[in-house]
C-alpha cells in the first residue's frame, strides 16, 4: 500500500480506479496509469487505485509516484473481494469507482459491493464483448489436438449463460458502461438489442495515448525497413503465432527488412522455437520495451494479427508515429483505427494468404506506405486528450441516481 498524497480530496468527490491486477505490463495497466495521470492533469482528483490481486511484487507499468495503491486480496482469494471492497468503499468514503469490468464474475461482485457502500460504479470494458463470449480456436491447433473440438462445442453450449451474465452487468451499470471503442460499443448494442435507458447508459471513450510524436518530424526518410509488432504474445485473442508464420513467408522476398517484436507473454517461447526450427532470419524479440517511442519512430509498418481487440493501443501508437498499418478485421475496435485503404489495410479473419500478400505489397510500395501512414496519423487525432477528458467529465458530471 502507498500513502496517499491527495488526502485533501473532499469526501464528496472521492474517485478511485479498480483493476484486477495492476502489476503486469499489459494494455489495461498502461491505459489505467495514463488515464489516472490524465484525470489529475485536468483537475479530476483521483483518491486511489485498487487492485483485486497482485501477481508481481512491483508493477511493470509506472504509476504516479504519489498515487495511493491498495491491494484488496493480496493472496488472490477472490471470494473475499465483495466484503473487502465494500468495507474499503465505506471506510474511505469513495463516491465513484471506475473499474475494469471485462471479467463478469468479478464485475458483479464489484457492483454488489458498490451498491452496499452507496458508491456509483462505472465499468470499463477494455475488450470486445466477444472476448468473453467466444472461444477462439485455430484450425492448425484443432488439427494437432482434435480434442479441442470438444471445447468448441462446449463454448456453444455455455454461450447463452455467459450472455445472460454479461446482460446482468449491463443492467446494473446504472451510472454508465464505457467501451473503449465505437466498434465494441456497437457490438454491445447489437448483441443485447438495447433500448430506452439501458441504451443511453452505454458509451465509448477511446483510451488516451501514452506516447507523443511531438518531438521530431516523422518523414519517410527517417523510416527504416522495419516491421513492428507491439502486443502481448498470447494465442488467445492475440493470435501472436501468426506473426512469425507470416514472416516465414515474407522474409525470403525482402532480405533488407527486419521484424521487431515488442512484448512478452506465454506464446513467446513457442514463437522463438518456431523461428529457430525454421531458421527464419531477421526476427528480433525485444520483450518488454520501455522506449517504445523510439522503436515506432524508426519502423515503417506495424502489424496486428489479433482476432479480438477492444482497441489495440500498440496499433494506435504506431499510427501516431506514421507507421503503415496492417491488421486482421478483428472483433471489437480495430476498425476505429484502420479504415481499409485509407488509414491501413484490413484483412478478413482466416485469410492468411491474403495477409501475406498485402504485407508484401506494403513492403514493396513506399508511396503506399507513406499514404497509409499519413492516413493513420490523421485517424488517431480522435484520440486527443482533450476529447477524451471532455467525454469523461460529461459522464462523471451527469451523476445518475444510484440503483
Amino acid at each position: 500500500m502507498r500513502a496517499a498524497a491527495q488526502q485533501d480530496i473532499q469526501n464528496d468527490d472521492r474517485l478511485s480506479f479498480l483493476v484486477i491486477d495492476y502489476t503486469p505490463a499489459g494494455g489495461v495497466e498502461r491505459v489505467t496509469s495514463r488515464l489516472i495521470s490524465l484525470f489529475r492533469a485536468h483537475g479530476i482528483p483521483v483518491f486511489s487505485l485498487l487492485s483485486v490481486m497482485r501477481q508481481h511484487e512491483r508493477p511493470f507499468i509506472p504509476f504516479p509516484e504519489d498515487l495511493r495503491i491498495d491491494v484488496l486480496c493480496p493472496q488472490g482469494a477472490k471470494a473475499e473481494l465483495g466484503a473487502q471492497l465494500s468495507h474499503y468503499l465505506r471506510t474511505q468514503q469513495i463516491k465513484t469507482l471506475i473499474f475494469q469490468g471485462d471479467n463478469m464474475s468479478i464485475a458483479l461482485q464489484v457492483q454488489a459491493a458498490a451498491r452496499q457502500a452507496g458508491t456509483r460504479a462505472i465499468p470499463i470494458w477494455h475488450g470486445s464483448p466477444y472476448a468473453y463470449l467466444r472461444k477462439y480456436h485455430y484450425w492448425r491447433d484443432i488439427k494437432a489436438r482434435p480434442w479441442l473440438l470438444l471445447r468448441v462445442l462446449a463454448a456453444g453450449l455455455v454461450w447463452p449463460f455467459k450472455k445472460r451474465k454479461a446482460a446482468r452487468v449491463i443492467r446494473q451499470a446504472t451510472a454508465g458502461l464505457v467501451c473503449v471503442s465505437q466498434g465494441a460499443e456497437q457490438e454491445v448494442r447489437s448483441l443485447y438489442r438495447l433500448r430506452g435507458e439501458s441504451a443511453k447508459r452505454i458509451t465509448h471513450i477511446h483510451n488516451p495515448l501514452s506516447l507523443s510524436s511531438a518531438h521530431g518530424a516523422i518523414t519517410p526518410a527517417r523510416k527504416a525497413k522495419i516491421v513492428s509488432y507491439l502486443a502481448r504474445l498470447e494465442r488467445k485473442h492475440k493470435n501472436a503465432q501468426m506473426v512469425v508464420e507470416v514472416w516465414q513467408r515474407i522474409a525470403p522476398r525482402h532480405p533488407d527488412w527486419q521484424l521487431r517484436i515488442l512484448g512478452d507473454g506465454s506464446a513467446r517461447a513457442a514463437m522463438e522455437a518456431f523461428v529457430a526450427a525454421h531458421q527464419i532470419p531477421r526476427v528480433v524479440f525485444l520483450g518488454h520495451v520501455d522506449q517504445v517511442a523510439e522503436e515506432l519512430r524508426a519502423s515503417s509498418i506495424a502489424m496486428l494479427t489479433s482476432h479480438c481487440e477492444g482497441i489495440n493501443m500498440g496499433l494506435v501508437e504506431a499510427a501516431e508515429f506514421g507507421n503503415a498499418l496492417i491488421a486482421v478485421d478483428a472483433d471489437g475496435g480495430v476498425g476505429d483505427i484502420v479504415i481499409d485503404d485509407q488509414s491501413g489495410i484490413l484483412v478478413p479473419k482466416g485469410q492468411f494468404e491474403t495477409y501475406v500478400e498485402r504485407l508484401d505489397q506494403l513492403m514493396r510500395d513506399e508511396k503506399l506506405r507513406t499514404r497509409l501512414g499519413e492516413g493513420a496519423r490523421a485517424r488517431v487525432r480522435d484520440f486527443s486528450d482533450e476529447r477524451i477528458v471532455k467525454k469523461w467529465k460529461h459522464l462523471l458530471d451527469e451523476r445518475p441516481p444510484l440503483a
